[in-house]
Order: structure tokens, then sequence, then C-alpha cells
């Protein structure tokens, strides 16, 4: 699933949703590697998304085009640059981190997370499909998003959905990335693509980066705490990310930039439901800055649907606990400039990272720790004092 910044409760796509503003042209996102179930990023969407999932386990698909309905549709195909057969590489007791490639033991040996490889492996023969022609059987129309988690075979994917990403109705990729190229193996004389291969790729297609999730994992001569506890199949624990250790792999996003485009005379025929899927995709994806850009832009589109007033008030988050109207923020932007600037927070444990555990306090509200308790109490205990020698005195 994507970390980054995910807001599971955006206001102005909540708005929209409630209000039914896209039952009529609903959200069409392809999710490759749906093992388990369409992303939880999705659940504001509410019904009106449907999700085109690809999982190369036919028992799994089942399960899912049972559980989710309409919301869903499931098939039991890898995805590649060509139509074909390929083997699938399977941990049996980590099934998501199946792969063609295979991992490559040189480097994981080294690795506390390749601990979770080193379990049964089965190796089968699995169906590999061209995305863009599969939707073309379909008669699938007009994506709106690709989401992908495919244990590097992200570029081979991207080959094949040319019309695809050709389209511009296509918004943004999110995409798994790894940042060392002997992470897998090579297959029949292909190495798996790493983030600088899949970044090139995608900007030469109108595609920018907007944002990028790193982990670290680190050597098994000094283990280092996890950042997420894994539990496999078996329900035993796992080892993943740690809060230290070298950079290997990381989640990355992208999406078109209309007001970039306009701005320079190469404006794209976006129309209002597009755009409002796109403001808010960045709202979901935690970037409200890029929603308000694109708003403020197209308000020559957005205001025959829209309030364009009240789309920015909602997209406008609260800064330091205090939530402003759109015209206020920016007002106090100008009027009181420090507001917006840091100051030094505490973290409790201190050294930690967000998602470790542990709580982020930010200087603006009351800290909790023991450092900052026991200080609290020494004025009491003074005051007490100074009491008992007054009373010795009198």
């Amino acid at each position: 699933m994507p970390v980054l910044h995910v807001n599971y409760d955006p206001p102005m796509t909540r708005s929209l949703v409630e209000k039914g503003y896209f039952l009529g042209d609903r959200f069409r996102v392809v999710e490759v590697g749906v093992r388990g179930g369409a992303d939880n990023c999705w659940d504001p969407l509410g019904d009106q998304i449907h999700v085109f999932g690809f999982e190369p386990d036919e028992e799994e698909c089942r399960r899912l085009n049972e559980i989710y309905g309409n919301r869903v549709t499931a098939f039991p195909y890898a995805l590649g640059s060509e139509n074909g057969e390929a083997a699938l590489i399977s941990c049996s007791d980590f099934p998501s981190s199946s792969s063609t490639y295979g991992y490559n033991p040189s480097l994981y040996s080294r690795l506390i997370v390749g601990e979770k490889f080193e379990g049964p492996r089965s190796l089968r023969s699995v169906t590999v499909r061209r995305l863009d022609m599969l939707l073309e059987e379909q008669r699938i129309e007009q994506m709106d998003f690709l989401k992908m988690d495919a244990e590097g075979s992200e570029m081979d994917i991207l080959l094949g959905a040319g019309a695809l990403l050709d389209d511009e109705s296509l918004l943004g990729v999110f995409t798994e990335v790894r940042f060392h190229p002997q992470y897998f193996l090579q297959n029949e004389g292909r190495r798996p693509a790493v983030f600088s291969d899949l970044e090139a790729y995608l900007r030469d297609r109108g595609f920018f980066l907007y944002d990028l999730d790193l982990y670290r994992c680190s050597r098994r001569a000094l283990p280092q705490p996890f950042l997420y506890d894994f539990i496999g199949r078996n329900g035993d624990p796992y080892p993943g990310p740690t809060i230290e250790g070298q950079v290997m792999s990381g989640d990355a996003l992208f999406f078109r930039d209309p007001v970039g485009a306009r701005l320079s005379g190469k404006e794209a025929n976006q129309e209002p439901p597009s755009l409002a899927k796109l403001a808010c995709l960045f709202e979901i994806f935690g970037l409200n800055d890029c929603a308000i850009e694109l708003v403020l832009e197209f308000q020559d589109k957005f205001g025959k649907e829209h309030d364009c007033a009240e789309l920015l008030d909602l997209l406008t988050p609260p800064v330091k606990g205090k939530k402003l109207s759109y015209s206020l923020h920016m007002e106090s932007y100008r009027s009181d400039p420090r507001r917006f600037r840091p100051r030094s927070g505490t973290r409790f444990p201190e050294y930690v990272v967000s998602q470790y555990d542990g709580t982020y306090t930010p200087p603006w509200a009351p800290r909790r720790t023991w450092t900052t308790l026991i200080k609290s109490l020494l004025p009491l205990r003074v005051k007490e004092i100074l009491k008992r020698a007054y009373r010795r005195m009198s």
C-alpha cells in the first residue's frame, strides 16, 4: 500500500462523493498486484470508483470479485511487455512478494529483510498479457490512474501499456521502485528497471514526479528496528524495512501537469470531470497545494459545475492545529509568516522516525515526555520546600 502522505479523510473529495458527483463517471483505476484487496487509499471514493485489478492467482481473483462486487474486477493475469507465458517465483509464506525476476541472494543474504525469502519457494507458469491489449479486448476505456506493485516488473508493464500512457485521460501513476540493479536477478538477459529508468520513461510521456517515499534495509550485521509489523501467511513475524540502513526501495508518485501545460501554451483538452478527478487524486495523496493551484488556474472550467470558493476552503488544511478559510490562510501567510516557520519539536521516544513506535509532538501542542513531566512537577516540589522552610523559621 502506498504510504507517502495519503489522506484517508479528504474533505473536498468526501464532499464531492457525498453529492454523487462521480456516479455518472466513476474513477477507473488499474491496480497491478491486488492480492488482499484494493488499496484502502481509495476508500474515500466509496462506490464511485471501479478498480481493475491484476493478480496471477485465479482463486484470489474469484475471492476478490465476490467480495467487492462491481467495485472491483480482478483478472488472473500477470502483466508484461508482450503476451505469453512466464515463470513466477513465489515464497510460500509471503506470496505478495512473488516475482518473475527472483530476488538476488548475493544481496539479500546480507540484508535482514532477506530472511523472509529463505523459506520454501515454488515456480509456476503464469499467463502474461499486455495491459493495453487486454483493456481493448474487454472494451474498457479511459483509465484515470495506474498503480503498480509488481516486484520488479513495473517497466515491463509500462512497455505493454503504450496506448494507456498515451491517452491523456490517464492522470497519474503510482509505482513501487528499486534503486539498485542487483536487487533482482536478470530474466532471460533482461535486468529489472530501477527508479531512474522509470522516472525517465514516464517523464518522456508527460508524467512528472510529485512524491517519493524511501525504504531502508539494515544489514544482518546490525539489525535495526522495523517500520512495520509484517506477518506471514503462517502467522509468524517477517522482517521488512528498517528505521536505518541503506536505501533499497521506495514508492514513487507521478502526475500530469495541466497547469504547467496551460502556462506554456500546450493546454490539453481537460474538462471539468477530469479536472475534478485530478484535484481529488491530489488531495488523497496529500498534495493540497497542487489541487488548489489546479482549481485557481482552471476556475473557468471548475466554475461551470462547482463553487470554487467552497472547494478552496475544503482543500485548505489546518496549520499548527488551526483551520482557516483559504482567503484567511493566505492573509495569515502574508501578515504572520512566523506561523508557517518550523520550530524544534519533540519525539518520544526521542530517537525514532514517524512510522516507528512513538509519537511526534509538534511544538505548538502540549508536550508529553518524561522530561517535561518532571519539569512540570519541579515547581510544585520547590514550593513545598519553601513552605516547610518558612514554617520552621516562624
